[in-house]
């Protein structure tokens, strides 16, 4: 493994121009930048981004946008038209080392009560990845089917449980059709909606869990071929296993203590054991409990390792490329982000705090820029932004780049929407009751 480094030359605001021009180009970082601009640039013969072609009619919601204009983008239209949800206008990125570039952010209004969390699957079968949002207040979920392009239909709208904070997706039940989960704060629960292949889902089904379920990972942890899952009940202070079976129904398994609020749960192979571990993000004690898995859905004795102050996401990804899963923390109240590195015998070394934002709220382990070292994406709740440390491989992470979103970030997904062969983000919005999309697009150079 080669050295670490970590640059601390602070954060490089990306500088977002509404893509008018005929072309744009990614530019390097200026630390100077302080705010967007709206004024026309000369295009750069190298690195060119095509715009993408405005489509709809003027968006003119007050919507908040990501450094960009308030105008119509792809799919634009109001939430009644066909043609697809609110947007604003597309921009480029052009502050930033992104390579390839991003282009966006665009906002989507849903006109839905407070989306938190975020997933992307395909859910009506037609090869091209949907975004499925929870609406924390009002008890439902949204899908937006994609058309491969970076384009949003309407959100077709479907019953989950009572305040959904988690949402994942996948084969429940042996048909062709991918079903979703959602664990619920104020349902105390986990409700399963089976997919009808069309963005629509049956009647939620609920499997009690426990107090104010904050977060859930999905995996297959006892061999059987079903998914089983692993849900956080904060105010309960455990995680509790639910085993899967093939008709998209639960039992409850064994419950397992956490120190003080689980926050966020992760599954992974940690150590060099067959089976999934445990990996919990304790919001009050400010560490993180590790078990072990046995493969039989039961994981060992806890470890505890220490955190930032008040982790509030975790996330796992090979970040210097040895072989193991590393870990990754949001720290909400001091504001960083933790990276500990992997042993290969289920325990993390030292690493790095690494300042990011206020109150970071979601994070992801992502090979953003598509040079085979994965990055980290983190949405900063009150500093209202979404951040990027580019990795180099080797565990170390260059300077933050920040697309700055003028309101409340929540949660991220990450993937493939306009099937470019890079990676594209999703953000959710909640006091705006919207979404934004960060589109890629390739370079030429």
């Amino acid at each position: 493994m080669g050295s670490r480094s970590h640059s601390d030359g602070g954060l490089a605001r990306s500088c977002l121009v509404t893509a008018t021009l005929a072309v744009a180009s990614c530019l390097e970082p200026n630390p100077g930048y302080l705010g967007p601009t709206t004024s026309t640039t000369e295009a750069s013969s190298s690195t060119v981004v095509p715009p993408v072609e405005a489509t709809g009619s003027d968006a003119g919601s007050g919507q908040p946008t990501l450094d960009g204009g308030s105008t119509s983008g792809p799919g634009v239209g109001s939430s009644e038209s066909s043609t697809g949800p609110e947007t604003t206008e597309d921009s480029v990125v052009c502050g930033g080392p992104l390579e390839p570039c991003h282009v966006g952010p665009g906002v989507i209004a849903l006109g839905l009560d407070q989306p938190e969390p975020v997933t992307l699957a395909d859910l009506d079968a037609d090869d091209h990845l949907d975004i499925i949002v929870g609406i924390t207040n009002g008890s439902s979920v949204a899908v937006l089917l994609g058309d491969g392009t970076g384009s949003f239909a309407n959100p077709l709208v479907s019953a989950a449980g009572q305040g959904p904070l988690a949402v994942a997706t996948a084969h429940l039940d042996g048909d062709a059709n991918l079903d979703v989960i959602t664990g619920n704060r104020d349902g105390d629960d986990v409700t399963v909606m089976r997919g009808l292949g069309t963005g629509l889902l049956t009647p939620p089904i609920s499997y009690p869990v426990g107090d104010r379920v904050q977060a859930l990972a999905l995996a297959d942890l006892d061999g059987d071929g079903h998914q089983d899952l692993a849900v956080a009940a904060r105010d309960d202070h455990d995680v509790v296993i639910l085993l899967g079976n093939a008709n998209a129904e639960f039992s409850t398994g064994a419950s397992y203590p956490s120190l003080w609020r689980p926050e966020a749960v992760a599954l992974g192979p940690i150590d060099a054991g067959p089976s999934l571990d445990l990996v919990v993000a304790n919001r009050d004690s400010d560490d993180i409990t590790v078990r072990l898995g046995n493969g039989a859905a039961g994981f060992g004795l806890p470890m505890t390792l220490s955190a930032g102050h008040g982790p509030s996401d975790v996330a796992l990804g090979d970040l210097d490329e040895d072989g193991w899963l590393d870990l990754v923390v949001a720290n909400a109240d001091s504001d960083d982000v933790t990276v500990r590195f992997a042993d290969g015998n289920g325990w993390f070394t030292a690493g790095w705090s690494i300042p990011v934002g206020d109150r970071p709220h979601a994070v992801l382990v992502v090979d953003l820029d598509v040079d085979g070292a994965l990055d980290i994406i983190v949405a900063n709740r009150d500093s209202e932004e979404v951040v990027v440390l580019l990795g180099d491989g080797v565990g170390g992470f260059g300077p933050l780049v920040a697309f700055d979103a003028q309101t409340k970030v929540s949660r991220l997904a990450a993937g493939d929407l306009n099937e470019d062969g890079v990676p594209d983000l999703v953000v959710t919005l909640p006091d705006a009751d919207a979404i934004a999309l960060i589109l890629s697009a390739p370079s030429s150079g």
